[in-house]
């Protein structure tokens, strides 16, 4: 039989004890979650973007015509979907061959990481040929919007957090190459780091 003491479990102070270390230790660690939280939204959002320009770059060699892609605030999967540069979703349309053909809408999609704190910077659109390369022209049945390719013959996309400490970046090359980096870090020292 057991004692009266063994029987007893555990004491005030000791429960108090364990609550002070356990609060000081939640403490010390949220910090730390919240900027992981962030880093993770930021990650999230750099992939849909990556994939949301690889699927277009793959519907562009499928169809062997033209696709557009660009961003947008609108969720619906039709033609009210229009650029915005703030825009939280993707849409990828087909270029019209002929002046009396109409844009077809290919897919559309969400950056799943966007929030309020996930900001992308880069163009609003990008147009690729039948080849999946990138291409500058006018993006016929968008209202005013330019797809354009810059001098030095990459297109980036920046995807930041102001709660996070971790930036990414997805280039799409003059030859169709796309491609998500760190540009905190050089692309000869780490793999995963930009040029």
């Amino acid at each position: 039989m057991l004692s009266a003491h063994a029987r007893q479990g555990f004491t005030l102070i000791e429960l108090m004890v364990t609550l002070a270390v356990l609060a000081t230790l939640t403490t010390l660690a949220t910090p730390s979650f919240m900027r992981w939280l962030a880093n993770a939204q930021t990650r999230a959002m750099a992939d849909e973007l990556q994939n949301g320009l690889k699927l277009a770059q793959a519907e562009a060699l499928r169809l062997q015509r033209q696709t557009l892609f660009f961003r947008s605030a609108v969720v619906a999967c039709d033609d009210r979907a229009q650029p915005d540069s703030a825009g939280t979703h993707w849409v990828i349309r087909t270029i019209p061959l002929l002046a009396d053909e109409a844009a077809r809408i290919v897919q559309c999609g969400a950056l799943n990481g966007a929030s309020t704190n996930v900001l992308v910077d880069g163009p609003v659109a990008l147009c690729f040929n039948s080849i999946g390369r990138p291409v500058a022209n006018p993006a016929p049945g968008v209202d005013g919007l330019q797809c354009v390719v810059p001098n030095n013959g990459r297109l980036q996309f920046d995807a930041s957090n102001a709660k996070g400490d971790r930036a990414l970046r997805v280039t799409v090359s003059v030859g169709g190459g796309i491609r998500m980096c760190d540009p905190s870090r050089e692309r000869s020292v780490a793999p995963e780091g930009c040029e």
